[in-house]
């Protein structure tokens, strides 16, 4: 879900993310974009862990929106894509996407 709404605002880097996973980058920006995603999905399922946000425990769908907000000041996403700069309401609606 993170990728997709990486892919979805900036480059994310997907040239060389697409290396690294030994993807053809020939196609438009969207192919290569889902094949990272798909690639990096087949990696999360070929592990026992929880799939989905509700899942994990103890996190509750209420918490959702202060999750969000720790996401938002939290030292870790200096590290995402420059460009990228997520709203509360955009990273709540990643935090969706995966409950």
């Amino acid at each position: 879900h993170v990728l997709r709404y990486i892919f979805e605002n900036v480059d994310g880097r997907r040239a060389l993310i697409a290396e690294g996973l030994d993807i053809d980058t020939s196609g438009s920006e969207t192919e290569v974009a889902e094949a990272i995603i798909e690639a990096v999905t087949a990696v999360r399922d070929s592990f026992d862990l929880p799939t989905r946000l509700r899942d994990v425990e103890p996190v509750k769908e209420g918490d959702i929106s202060a999750i969000a907000e720790f996401i938002l000041t939290d030292d870790a996403l200096e590290r995402a894509p420059a460009a990228l700069d997520p709203s509360v309401e955009e990273i709540e609606t990643v935090l969706r996407n995966a409950w």
